[in-house]
This record gives structure tokens, sequence and C-alpha cells, in this order.
């Protein structure tokens, strides 16, 4: 017979790859499980980039004790032991349906490296002026189809996240939204002043 602790843990993983799968793979990322019982721990869950390199090694956790300290120090050793550039912890929030609302832990010295990583990335990103605002943001390209304008995040005209025709005058005013198209509900990264 089946632990019910391990099927409420397996369904967890699984619920954590196929929804971050949706916000990974518009940047070529992939989520996918490791092999549960190996010699080696290397986490429960592994990011790879598209030539396989494991950028995070995840551990994921779906219970109701709160071992943090150590969990966390779990998943910086596996991490070290997968090659991964990052680990972090998933710990499934409790009373919350959707996995995507689970806390991600790290120590501040893993959060500050990856905050590095993301700004030099984002560095070397061309600066564009938005067609509506003027605002100055980053073109952002792993989101947005080549046919999408490139607009700032407060230039998202509707609640369902459609973007500007920047050909009908009545549609140019600002609406200050978060919405961010193609993808609700993942909330946008803030691009513009």
């Amino acid at each position: 017979m089946v632990n019910p602790s391990k099927i409420k843990g397996d369904r967890f993983e699984w619920d954590l790859v196929n929804d971050a799968t949706v916000a990974l793979v518009p940047a070529g990322l992939e989520i996918e499980r490791t092999k549960a019982g190996s010699e080696r721990d290397l986490g429960d869950l592994h990011i790879r980039t598209p030539d396989r390199r494991v950028l995070a090694a995840c551990q994921a956790k779906n219970r109701r004790e709160r071992k943090w300290s150590a969990w966390t120090d779990d998943a910086l050793r596996q991490a070290q032991r997968a090659r991964a550039r990052f680990g972090v912890l998933f710990v499934k929030r409790i009373g919350v349906a959707s996995v995507l609302r689970s806390y991600a832990i790290m120590p501040i010295a893993e959060y500050l490296r990856l905050l590095v990583a993301l700004h030099t990335a984002e560095s070397a990103v061309p600066e564009m002026v938005c067609p509506n605002c003027a605002a100055t943001i980053r073109a952002r390209m792993a989101d947005s189809p080549v046919s999408t304008p490139v607009t700032c995040d407060r230039c998202v005209p509707g609640a369902h996240g459609e973007r500007i025709d920047v050909s009908l005058p009545d549609q140019l005013p600002c609406h200050h939204l978060t919405v961010s198209a193609p993808y609700p509900p993942y909330p946008a990264v803030r691009l513009g002043p």
C-alpha cells in the first residue's frame, strides 16, 4: 500500500510540473521530475535550459510541518550535487489550491545571485520606446509573438490583456493596468517607470 504522504507529495510535484511548464516554455525552459529513490538525491524537480543544463534544482514539500531551514539546506545540497545554477525549496501553501501560489524559498545569498543573473541578462536586451506613452522599456522577446508590438505594462488596454492597435487613436491613452498579454494569469514583470 502506498503511503498517503507520498501520494500527496507526488501530486504536488506533478501539479508543479504541469502549471510551471506554461510559464517556462515561452523562455525555452522546461521543468521535469527527477527519478525517485536515486542514490544521489538531486532534488525533486529540475528546471532545464534548452541545451539540457540544470538551471535550478528544486525540492518540493507538501506538508503541514514547517522545517524550512532543514529543507532549504537540503535543496542547496541537492542543487550542488546536480550542478545546478540555483537551488530552491517549493512549499505548498495550506488551503491554497493553485500550486503557483506556493512559496519559493531560498537563502538571501542565492536570491541575490538570481537577481544579478537576471539584471545581467536584461541589461543585454535593447531598450525601446513604448509607441503609446513614450516610456523607455526593455524589449520582451520571450513572451511576445513576433507580430505583437512591444508596449510597456501600463499601456495594456483592457482587463483581458489584449494589445493596443496603434492605428486606432481612441485606444492610445495609457490604462495603467498590470495585466500582460498573452499569458495571464501570471503577473507581468514591471518594465516601465
